[in-house]
């Protein structure tokens, strides 16, 4: 992982670029830190490895990447959370900094099983970032220690 990306490290800004082109525009503004996704409209999806592979290419800095398979809910069935765990090894290879997810039950519980099996001990590896699936959780009060604790 990127010495700069550690999350005790104050994070001075975070872009989130949908496209190459903006990618290039961040780092030729000093940018820091990004977070890379496609599909604006839908809320931001995996933009896929060859993707991938030339953002960090073109990006110095800190490089997390959302892991989200398909738009709509956060509430993932098998298929989509082995979709999601094989998204999470692509860009472990592509050499990200970190991983931008989130997950949501469809009675707005966060569904802690479900996290821990899909990134499991990635918290020492990457940095983790829990996305605005957040602001669906019926009691995200409770939920934000659970959270930190997962890392």
């Amino acid at each position: 992982m990127n010495e700069a990306c550690k999350i005790g490290d104050t994070c001075k800004l975070e872009i989130c670029c949908f496209d190459l082109d903006s990618i290039r525009l961040a780092k030729s503004l000093g940018v820091p830190n990004i977070e890379y996704c496609i599909d604006y409209q839908n809320g931001g999806l995996w933009p896929g490895s060859q993707l991938l592979d030339e953002a960090r290419n073109l990006f110095p800095g800190c490089l997390s990447v959302m892991i989200r398979p398909r738009p709509g809910h956060f509430n993932y069935g098998p298929d989509d959370l082995a979709l999601m765990q094989e998204q999470i090894q692509q860009a472990i290879v592509c050499g990200v900094d970190g991983i931008t997810l989130g997950f949501a039950g469809s009675d707005g519980s966060l569904p802690t099983t479900t996290i821990r099996q899909v990134v499991g001990g990635l918290a020492d590896k990457l940095v983790l970032t829990f996305h605005r699936a957040f602001d669906l959780l019926k009691e995200p009060d409770q939920a934000l220690p659970i959270l930190v604790e997962l890392g």
